[in-house]
């Protein structure tokens, strides 16, 4: 039993042979790997610049006058603060509920988690909510020269169409009269001759924003 015991008293004796010692390295391993990554845990601040996402839009709405990007300030461990990027972040603003005009909305951000918000710069934002409409308004088609004498007689030309669709913004779409080609010489005959058109206003305008379905009027004799 002797002989036995005698290799489990010898590696006990090792174990614990100089044990103070043993603990305080191992502390100290301890210690300086706590201060090595203490500068990664420390909590700091960062700001980036955001793109600012509407939400609630859609094929019948529109929104104009809004910046676009805000800047947002968050609070967070260094090591996630390096690794952060602009699509971690959203900033957004919802106009689901929000009537046609002028409007003021609250920025809302998203960040991942462990980060904390601390500034929104700006933190409310103001805008238009705009509906976008759809009518049909008459072609024209007038000579480049049609005030002077000897310009092109367009009396015998035909148009096809003699109607278009002009969508856009309300208000603007509201503007268009007619929807105006400029013709600088006449088609021949038997070909039919395409001529761009550009929605007006009632002096002769062009109306901004404004599409035009088809985009084309087509001349012929």
């Amino acid at each position: 039993m002797q002989t036995d015991r005698a290799p489990m008293l010898s590696w006990w004796q090792r174990l614990t042979s100089d044990l103070p010692l043993k603990i305080g390295a191992v502390l100290l391993a301890g210690l300086l790997w706590y201060a090595a990554t203490e500068d990664r845990r420390a909590t700091v601040t960062r700001t980036l610049e955001l793109p600012l996402v509407v939400q609630g839009l859609s094929a019948q709405r529109a929104v104009s006058d809004l910046p676009q990007s805000v800047k947002a300030t968050v609070r967070g461990p260094r090591a996630t603060l390096e690794t952060l990027e602009i699509k971690d972040l959203e900033a957004t603003i919802d106009v689901t509920r929000t009537a046609e005009g002028y409007f003021s909305e609250d920025v809302r951000l998203t960040a991942p988690e462990g980060l904390s918000k601390i500034a929104l710069q700006p933190n409310r934002v103001s805008g238009s909510l705009e509906l976008l409409v759809t009518r049909g308004v008459a072609v024209r088609v007038a000579s480049l020269e049609s005030r002077l004498p000897g310009s092109l007689d367009l009396t015998p030309v035909r148009l096809e169409p003699r109607n278009v669709k002009a969508s856009g913004r309300r208000v603007s779409v509201e503007r268009v009269m007619f929807a105006l080609g400029v013709a600088t010489r006449l088609p021949a005959k038997g070909a039919a001759l395409e001529v761009r058109l550009t929605a007006v206003d009632e002096r002769g305008e062009p109306v901004e924003g404004v599409t035009l379905e088809p985009g084309l009027v087509k001349l012929s004799l």
